[in-house]
């Protein structure tokens, strides 16, 4: 996360006032913003890093709904060029940049938990005394590597 700065840069300071003007008129507009459910799950996700390690069912259903709503917040920045919308705050818009949104994640997610963030077992053939999920860890570090984690747990 960036820390607060001062800046006599007329460019960092137009560009910043710009941001500033666009989610002001986001708060006053007819736009609702998505901002449902977002929940840091930073010490969640370093926790697994290690082999055996997995996340609960809570912590996954904050992870999905954190996915979920990133997602939502890049759609309302990216509207949809093909149906002729037009980009209403170009300078959220740029600061939103390339975000990276897991939608196979979300999906995988879903397949393990019900709307309520329970783990549907009757999605598991063959549940006896263990399950393992395995799902991709994105970018968790500085290097930028793709892990797997995987969750292993009593039924």
């Amino acid at each position: 996360m960036a820390e607060m700065e001062f800046s006599a840069d007329y460019q960092t300071v137009t560009r910043r006032l710009e941001q500033t003007d666009e989610f002001v008129r986001i708060l006053h507009g007819e736009d609702e913003f998505p901002a449902s459910y977002f929940f840091d799950v930073r010490y969640s996700l370093k926790r697994i890093r290690p082999e055996g390690t997995w996340l609960d069912e809570k912590e996954l259903f904050d992870l999905k709904r954190s996915l979920q709503t990133i997602n939502d917040i890049i759609r309302f920045f990216r509207p949809s060029l093909e149906e002729g919308e037009e980009i209403k705050y170009p300078a959220l818009t740029a600061l939103a940049g390339d975000i990276q949104v897991f939608p196979q994640l979300i999906g995988k997610i879903d397949a393990i938990l019900d709307k309520f963030g329970r783990v549907e077992v009757r999605s598991w053939p063959g549940v006896g005394t263990r399950m393992t999920i395995v799902l991709p860890v994105a970018e968790l570090d500085a290097g930028g590597a793709d892990e797997d984690a995987e969750q292993t747990r009593p039924a």
